[in-house]
């Protein structure tokens, strides 16, 4: 077996692994060539769950615009059976937001949970996120609560919300890497993805409003022909800017394979060019053609082989893994360097013995990271043999000594006989 490993263990594992045709890695970050301008940046396969490319993906950074994908992730779930649901808007909605992007809201106004949610996510409308807040929760602060206990539920452990808008505020964190993962679950949200990727919404009248027009912030899905940022492919889910996260983008793109990018902390250049936007788009078109999922380890393969007892069968049994396994890597990634690490449960096997008797476990292994991994199972059955388990038995009840004279004495024994034997049968003629 090419560059492989075997160790024996009389132990298994201290955690054994699923037994699964397809397993999730933390792969290493294959090579991209173009420069990058945000200094947080995540691109994320949710197939998979890894990620392709990072850069300070785990740097703690103030939420900003990020934010609200997950207020909507949490409103769309908490209004999902009425959501023409009206709700009113309370006085706490519409402070602490000067300054950010607004639609008008004023006190007591009713509008349609529906409405909140699109000028949340499409216009990036902080007094439609506090109001959304207020509706669920009584208030901002008290919503955040529920958006860290969502967010812990999604694996996002290095993030901490403090209000719905993203607006900077003492204490808020999160990283690219918690971002992407709370993206990646905002893609299978119902009609969230639908909602990020209009670029203009009209909210129906009010008691306290005219029409209103949300329009989109996310350059990525903006395409009015001179727009450089446009990506055709691109699923928007939150664009944006504060002082403390800069400028932010987070996009999907669904060819194949599902990717997210999130890329945080960028600057706008004198030529007008958005770090965020660059970065997202280029990373996208990288991923999208870059990746593939390869079989590092046929069910076919003779791992190892280990040795039977007691049977007329055979001596030995082939060892073999009870699944394929495919792993996510570089189109270009040689399978070939792949090495694969074997722990046994028994160095023997004492028949009888079934095909797909489970025997230990293969780790496949690129570098120092895990690809996969596989329970073991012999290939064939071996039958036990009668003879050979009485002899083992005796053998085992009274030592090769004590059977040594045992046998001579009985072999005297008959020997005497049979002399007796043709001493009387002579005497008698």
């Amino acid at each position: 077996m090419r560059r492989s490993k075997i160790k024996t263990a009389a132990i298994l594992f201290s955690a054994l692994f699923f037994t699964v045709a397809v397993f999730p890695l933390s792969l290493f970050a294959a090579d991209y060539s173009k420069e990058v301008n945000s200094q947080n940046i995540c691109v994320y396969n949710t197939e998979y769950k890894t990620a392709v490319f990072e850069k300070n993906a785990d740097g703690k950074i103030s939420p900003g615009p990020t934010a609200k994908i997950m207020t909507a992730i949490v409103a769309l779930e908490y209004f999902s059976s009425d959501l023409q649901r009206t709700v009113k808007v309370s006085p706490a909605a519409l402070k602490g937001i000067y300054g950010s992007a607004v639609i008008g809201l004023v006190e007591n106004e009713e509008i349609r949970a529906i409405d909140l949610i699109y000028a949340t996510v499409v216009g990036g409308a902080s007094d439609a996120a506090n109001a959304i807040a207020c509706a669920i929760a009584g208030s901002p602060s008290s919503f955040a609560v529920k958006m860290n206990e969502k967010a812990k539920a999604l694996g996002a452990v290095d993030t901490l919300y403090q209000n719905p808008s993203g607006l900077d505020e003492k204490g808020a964190y999160t990283t690219a890497h918690d971002t992407a993962l709370v993206a990646a679950y905002a893609l299978t949200v119902p009609r969230l993805v639908e909602i990020a990727n209009t670029t203009a919404y009209k909210i129906p009248k009010t008691d306290k409003s005219d029409v209103r027009t949300v329009y989109t912030r996310n350059m990525l899905i903006t395409n009015n022909g001179t727009n450089k940022f446009y990506y055709s492919e691109a699923k928007g889910l939150s664009a944006g800017y504060t002082d403390d996260a800069g400028y932010c983008a987070v996009a999907a793109i669904q060819s194949g394979f599902t990717y997210v990018c999130v890329a945080m902390n960028a600057e706008k250049a004198s030529t007008g060019d958005i770090g965020s936007y660059i970065d997202t788009k280029n990373l996208l078109g990288w991923a999208k053609g870059n990746f593939a999922s390869k079989k590092v380890l046929d069910k076919s393969q003779v791992i190892t082989e280990l040795p039977v007892e007691l049977s007329s069968d055979r001596s030995y049994v082939t060892i073999v893994p009870q699944t394929s396994v495919y792993a996510f890597l570089p189109i270009d990634a040689d399978v070939s360097t792949l090495e694969k690490i074997v722990v046994l449960q028994k160095e023997k096997l004492t028949a009888p013995v079934k095909r797909g008797e489970y025997v230990g476990d293969v780790v496949v292994f690129l570098g120092d990271k895990e690809l996969g991994s596989s329970p073991l199972v012999t290939k064939l059955d071996a039958q036990r043999s009668a003879w050979l388990s009485f002899k083992n038995a005796v053998f085992d009840k009274f030592g090769i000594f004590s059977v040594a004279v045992i046998s001579l004495i009985a072999f005297c024994v008959i020997f005497a006989v049979v002399r007796f034997y043709k001493f009387i049968k002579k005497a008698s003629k």
